[in-house]
């Protein structure tokens, strides 16, 4: 999929290498926050386990899973603002044109709802 929308924007070989770069860090960042949601299972294991709701353990698990969307959320934010700093203004545009009427998996635009029949 990345070779066809490098293509389509005629990207030069070392804007393709950056943004391979960029995405590899992006998976490497969401990689590692999925592993501190995947740890905190045993904490919320541990908080239900007991007669009572711990809440003191409840909320670790949930500030570390609160942790682990702030981090997502930084890594896509830095992958996106490095990654337009890539592209010149018509790759943007082509881009963003795609974004808009279909996406990158889309095989056209998405249709309207259907007429009305009177």
């Amino acid at each position: 999929m990345m070779h066809a929308l490098f293509r389509r924007i005629d990207a030069s070989p070392a804007q393709e290498r950056a943004i391979v770069a960029e995405l590899d860090k992006l998976e490497d960042r969401v990689h590692a926050a999925k592993a501190g949601v995947h740890e905190a299972r045993g904490d919320l294991a541990a908080a239900l386990r007991g007669p009572v709701l711990d809440d003191a353990a409840l909320g670790a698990v949930v500030g570390r899973v609160d942790a682990a969307i702030g981090e997502v959320r930084s890594a896509v934010i830095g992958a996106l603002r490095a990654v337009h700093g890539l592209l010149d203004d018509r790759q943007r545009g082509q881009i963003a044109d795609l974004l808009e009427r279909r996406g990158f998996r889309g095989r056209g635009p998405t249709p309207g709802p259907a007429p009305v029949q009177v």
